[in-house]
């Protein structure tokens, strides 16, 4: 059966998303989001300096052991390929930042860094978000557009069998 028609996912299945997520983190970020439309296509304006926001940073161990799943991620669509490759999901931090054109450091289990800014809102009134990745000396960039309380996901593998997932949520 196919995981389109509800059925379980193979064995095979299973290690080629993960062979594919190893492969896409050595060439660059992978990003996927559940969110609706995440790419906004529209030129972005500048953020309303009154309004007050907040970006949810949530920093996630996926990996393929035994185990439970750390309690707190139920809101989170971490059963959706390609997170469902993975058993066993790890909460290592859910913090609220301040999101604004001044970057919020966020620290990264890795020794890395998140530097999270607001860029701009687009006309359709999407928050367009800018993070920076600082991994071992290497810096990565994501750029995403969102709505607020839908997530974002960026993903990097750590090992055959394991990933680094880092979520975001305007709030």
């Amino acid at each position: 059966m196919s995981p389109r028609s509800g059925g379980s996912v193979s064995a095979k299945t299973a290690l080629a998303v993960v062979t594919a997520l190893a492969a896409a983190a050595l060439s660059g970020a992978l990003v996927c989001s559940a969110a609706r439309d995440a790419w906004a296509q529209t030129e972005p304006t500048a953020a309303p300096a009154a309004e007050a926001s907040q970006i949810e940073v949530v920093v996630v161990e996926a990996a393929n052991g035994v185990g439970t799943s750390s309690p707190g991620l139920s809101d989170l669509p971490l059963t959706r390929a390609p997170f469902s490759a993975y058993r066993v999901f790890t909460l290592v931090s859910r913090n609220r930042h301040p999101l604004s054109a001044t970057a919020s450091s966020v620290p990264l289990p890795n020794g890395g860094s998140a530097a999270v800014t607001l860029t701009g809102r687009a006309p359709n009134g999407r928050y367009n978000v800018s993070v920076q990745l600082n991994v071992g000396g290497r810096t990565h960039s994501v750029q995403f557009a969102a709505n607020r309380g839908d997530p974002f996901f960026t993903a990097r593998a750590t090992g055959a069998d394991a990933a680094l997932i880092l979520g975001f949520i305007v709030r």
